[in-house]
């Protein structure tokens, strides 16, 4: 709109919907001036407040859900028109960002799953007077039953008939599909053509056609803002089970032919913006920040929706019943566009996708696509990318196989890496969670991981930051993985001292990795193949079948080292957990493949004392037992002696760098060079345990969290579940129950005591030499005379190894989901600090090195300015229009995420503001070099940033996932904002002269309500 005034006369003819009177659906002159008024985007998402929605729907909610059932009708009508004018088109974008801005005041009220939904979407017709006449019925009644779609009508619903307009308007010539791709002699508006080339389709790329993306990207709001009506139930297992209709009818009902175009032609988009070529990805244009801004938002959208798509579960039978019964389809209803990627199976194609999604986890926020830096942040849809990657994992055969093939060391060495990048950043917390469980899922798929056992590509190693390397370059991408996890937990547990630094690793990602590592220590390659043995290169000689290093298993150890205090055991009720799984897979390592682990069965001799200690610390737990998942104290048991409570493992680890866990000095081995595996580590402190009787343990979770904390966990190995637990004598203590006894005794009781029996009655030699003597043991002969006695099945060789396995359950899924709905609901203001940290480093840029050359550019300036064409003032015009800073979910009573508000300045605020500084800071004559070069940042800049106040989200009611702990700059305000009834009064009162001044005020609230 033009001006303040014009947007007053707007608002004041929205709020008569709550004014005391029904307004007849056969009123046109009042409802057609909801959508031809609106010239942008933010005359619609920035003039209407929540408070000013929430009182036109709490004071006529009949008027508000019949302008909702207006506008879909509207909708529907416009997408089935021969042909669009412009003022067709401006009609069709306003009732869309009308829809959208208030469909999440329409999700959050309580009784709109089980009344609203069905009378306003699920029904022929609404007659405002009938449902006036329900909604008293329905206050008389105490109990209401629950209501069901009628079958008869469908068909003929305006839910289905939305959906499936909202998808033809993604194909529409002139609108969302450029008409230069169209035949001349085509008469038709819908055209099914894929938006980008890739899958089904290959040709050159195209130049952006920046209207046809906004015009794509104002449906694809709209269509995700549908499917999220979920954002409104508190509840995880209704999440999975009620589902969203509007999704089902998408992914289930929606022609064949349209879904599969729309499905290629969002991963094709998601696909091009993974090219290494700035001209091929399109995704910075250097013209303006908000054609950069319009592209990243219609990227992110259309990314979205493709995961939402793929992901979403169909709900329980009787939600999806009508379906069948209402005739929209004959058979079983499935998620066809899960089926569809599921059904991808061309090399060329496979390739093309896993390449595209590999690229964007490499890229960085400076959209480069070398490794991901120290300092740098991920990419903006790598979430999204890991998420696609998992289901496609799951649901194509093809991609997996072929992942297995080629792909899957350097799939796994980027989620470690994530992890350990970014395990601390609390805006990464769903980044880090999903790809630690991604990570668990791989380490459990047996037959995809062969390429684990071979040595790492020197490309891909190369290709790591010098931080992410190791001291000694590793053998196996296994080694890596593994050494790479144990650094982090052990530079984690660090922080406890007082030189520690680093963040500690959050509970369920360091359950995740300890679980990774039980998966991925015992395994080794199905392929036998001759080893040489290299003296000269002493310890770092490879293992046949791709065993573990003696680096990786001196990291492994050392870890041990840090598990094993009784102060790590009883910090947190599932430590002992951990600590008995790394212990099992230690000794299933050394039972089921004592050659291969020949540098492992070294490194256990060297450390005995480990072990020993290990022992020690579990015996000291006689008066502590496990009350389901709790630790609770046994009463009347007295204090354990004073010497067992310390810890002399902990006394005896080197500050230094090249720390090694201590020698056992019973075995006589000559000394080797040290091989310096982990990062620096600090020194632990030495605490004086208090008395058992005086210790505190850690404080129950709430069951809420507990039991969702609990579906993202697998079944644990044989003997440490809970049913397990129960079969024993009540509070037995943790000596009895502990889930590592048996792993433990095996180690110390059988291999230590035969291994050392056999070296003795052999010279001292040189390392190497021990350790071959070690591989020529009879472990088999050992293990004969042991088995049924000391030895259970779950160890013996010819047992198959069992994996700890991610499984989906309601709440599992539905944990995960929630992750995605909380992208989605940040999109605006990732995208937006994703856009402005790009625009800071071209401007930092410009300021370093413009005034080097700005004499020279004033000349050059003077003689070669170019004007811009019209076409390009139209494409300026229309994505200045389209975009906006409202987050549109914001302010409504959202239950899957909880809110912290929090006001803090951003980065990029701040990072202005010193910039601003210090250009401003010195007197400059016009037209000098330091004028010039301030005159092209502030060109350059092209948007204020001011302070702005970010709710911050989580996953409610566990803390997983956690929001931004900033907030971010955002996009000016093109236009003046009214905002409220108050500033209404108040702009009219400025505007109205002294003697005309109560008049004025009096006009105004005559056209408004209280």
């Amino acid at each position: 709109m033009r001006n303040a005034e014009e947007r007053v006369n707007f608002k004041n003819h929205f709020f008569k919907l709550g004014q005391g009177r029904i307004i007849p659906k056969d009123h046109p002159d009042f409802w057609i001036q909801l959508w031809i008024r609106p010239t942008c985007s933010d005359d619609i998402y920035e003039l209407f407040t929540a408070q000013d929605i929430r009182t036109v729907r709490d004071h006529n909610i009949v008027n508000f859900l019949l302008f909702i059932r207006i506008l879909t009708e509207r909708i529907i009508q416009l997408s089935q028109y021969d042909l669009l004018t412009t003022s067709d088109l401006k009609q069709l974008l306003n009732c869309i960002r009308f829809l959208t801005k208030l469909l999440p005041f329409l999700f959050e009220l309580s009784n709109y799953l089980n009344d609203i939904e069905i009378d306003l979407f699920w029904n022929d017709k609404f007659d405002p007077l009938e449902y006036l006449n329900t909604l008293s019925q329905n206050e008389d009644d105490d109990i209401q039953p629950k209501r069901t779609v009628d079958p008869s009508q469908i068909n003929n619903s305006l839910a289905v008939k939305l959906i499936q307009s909202l998808v033809d308007l993604l194909f529409i010539r002139g609108f969302t599909i450029e008409s230069s791709t169209v035949s001349a002699n085509s008469n038709k508006l819908k055209h099914l053509i894929l938006w980008e080339p890739g899958i089904g389709h290959t040709s050159k790329y195209n130049k952006p056609n920046l209207i046809i993306e906004c015009n794509r990207l104002e449906v694809l709001k709209l269509l995700t803002t549908l499917c999220t009506n979920s954002l409104y139930t508190a509840s995880l297992p209704r999440l999975i089970g009620t589902g969203s209709k509007f999704l089902t009818i998408l992914v289930a009902t929606t022609p064949r032919v349209e879904l599969l175009t729309l499905v290629c032609s969002l991963t094709n988009l998601v696909c091009r913006s993974s090219r290494i070529s700035a001209s091929e990805n399109a995704l910075v244009n250097s013209d303006s920040i908000e054609f950069t801004e319009a592209r990243h938002l219609y990227l992110t959208y259309a990314f979205q929706l493709l995961v939402l798509m793929i992901v979403y579960p169909l709900p329980k039978k009787e939600e999806i019943i009508m379906l069948t019964e209402g005739s929209l389809i004959s058979k079983k209803p499935y998620n066809m566009a899960r089926l569809y990627m599921g059904n991808i199976h061309k090399d060329n194609e496979l390739l093309f996708l896993i390449n595209s999604l590999l690229n964007i986890l490499r890229m960085n926020d400076a959209e480069t696509y070398t490794f991901v830096k120290a300092g740098n942040q991920p990419s903006i849809w790598a979430t999204e990318t890991i998420m696609l990657i998992w289901e496609l994992l799951q649901c194509n055969k093809h991609f997996r196989e072929l992942i297995g093939k080629k792909f899957i060391s350097e799939l796994m060495v980027l989620l470690v890496y994530y992890i350990s990048n970014f395990y601390s950043v609390a805006e990464h917390k769903d980044l880090v969670s999903v790809c630690a469980y991604l990570l668990l899922y791989l380490s459990s798929e047996s037959e995809i991981l062969q390429d684990l056992y071979f040595p790492i590509s020197s490309s891909l190693y190369d290709s790591f930051p010098q931080h992410f390397k190791l001291p000694t370059h590793p053998f196996t991408t296994r080694d890596f993985i593994v050494s790479q996890i144990c650094n982090l937990l052990i530079n984690s547990i660090a922080r406890t001292s007082y030189l520690g630094t680093n963040k500690q690793v959050p509970d369920l990602v360091l359950k995740a990795l300890v679980e990774i590592l039980y998966n991925l220590i015992p395994p080794v390659s199905d392929q036998t193949c001759k080893v040489h043995n290299d003296i000269s290169q002493r310890l770092n000689n490879p293992n046949v079948r791709g065993g573990l290093s003696y680096a990786t298993s001196n990291l492994i150890i050392m870890l041990l080292s840090r598990f094993l205090s009784r102060t790590f055991i009883l910090d947190k009720p599932f430590n002992s957990s951990l600590v008995a799984l790394l212990i099992r897979a230690i000794a299933i390592t050394i039972v089921k493949h004592p050659i291969p682990s020949r540098m492992l069965l070294y490194a256990i001799l060297k450390n005995e004392t480990v072990f020993d200690d290990l022992r020690i610390s579990i015996g000291s737990l006689k008066g502590v037992c496990f009350n389901g998942n709790h630790l609770e104290k046994i009463d009347n048991r007295p204090p354990p002696p004073p010497q067992i409570l310390q810890e002399p493992v902990v006394q005896q680890l080197s500050p230094s760098p090249t720390a090694t866990p201590p020698v056992n000095p019973t075995l006589s081995i000559s000394p080797e060079v040290v091989h310096p595996q982990i990062q620096p580590v600090p020194a632990p402190l030495i605490r004086q345990l208090s008395p058992q009787n005086n210790e505190e343990l850690p404080v129950a979770p709430s069951s809420e969290s507990e039991s969702i904390e609990l579906s993202l966990r697998p079944k644990p190995p044989i003997g440490m579940s809970e049913s397990a637990r129960e079969k024993m004598r009540k509070s037995s203590p943790i000596t009895k129950t502990w889930g590592g006894n048996e792993g433990l005794r095996i180690i110390i009781s059988i291999i230590i005591p035969y291994v050392k029996s056999t070296l003795k009655s052999m010279p001292i030699e040189e390392n190497l030499l021990v350790v071959q003597r070690i591989e020529a043991i009879d472990f088999a002969g050992l293990i004969d005379i042991q088995r049924g006695k000391a030895i259970s099945m779950e160890y013996l060789p010819e047992t198959p190894f069992e994996p700890l396995r991610f499984s989906w359950g309601y709440l599992s899924l539905g944990w995960y989901m929630s992750l995605l709905y909380h992208r989605i609901y940040k999109t605006n203001e990732r995208v937006r600090a994703h856009v402005s940290i790009h625009n800071n480093r071209v401007i930092n840029n410009i300021s370093a090195s413009v005034g080097k050359f700005a004499s020279g550019w004033i000349s050059l300036l003077k003689t070669t300015i170019i004007e811009p064409s019209r076409q390009e003032v139209e494409e300026s015009e229309w994505v200045k229009n389209s975009l906006t800073i409202v987050n549109h979910w914001e302010n409504t009573k959202i239950k899957l995420l909880k809110f912290d508000v929090q006001s803090t300045e951003s980065f990029f605020t701040s990072s202005m503001n010193r910039l601003g500084s210090a250009m401003m800071s010195g007197q400059s004559a016009p037209g000098s070099v330091h004028d010039m070069t301030t005159t092209l940042i502030r060109k350059f800049s092209d948007f204020k940033v001011r302070n702005n106040s970010s709710p911050q989200l989580s996953i409610n009611p566990t803390s997983q996932p956690t929001g931004d702990d900033q907030s971010y700059p955002v996009r000016p305000r093109i236009r003046n904002s009214v905002t409220s009834l108050y500033s209404l009064n108040n702009l009219n009162r400025t505007r109205s002269g002294s003697i005309s001044r109560d008049i004025g005020v009096n006009r105004t609230r005559s056209n408004t309500f209280q």
